[in-house]
């Protein structure tokens, strides 16, 4: 399981911000690419499918590669 701080941690590296919150859940998005992702509040854990496939889709390396 992934810990969700530590992804919003990598995101906020690689240039991801805050845009909104709402109801439970903080969207970000990239200012160069103009991509958004949609991510719960709180003390989260994710499946690493799920948060692999969170870093593919926001152009971040995985563990497996």
């Amino acid at each position: 399981m992934a810990k969700l701080r530590k992804l919003v941690k990598t995101l906020e590296a690689a240039g991801w911000v805050e845009v909104t919150r709402r109801d439970g859940f903080a969207q970000w998005r990239h200012a160069g690419t103009g991509r958004r992702v949609t991510l719960p509040l709180g003390k989260a854990t994710l499946p690493p499918s799920v948060a692999d496939g969170l870093l593919v889709y926001c152009g971040l390396p995985t563990k497996e590669a």
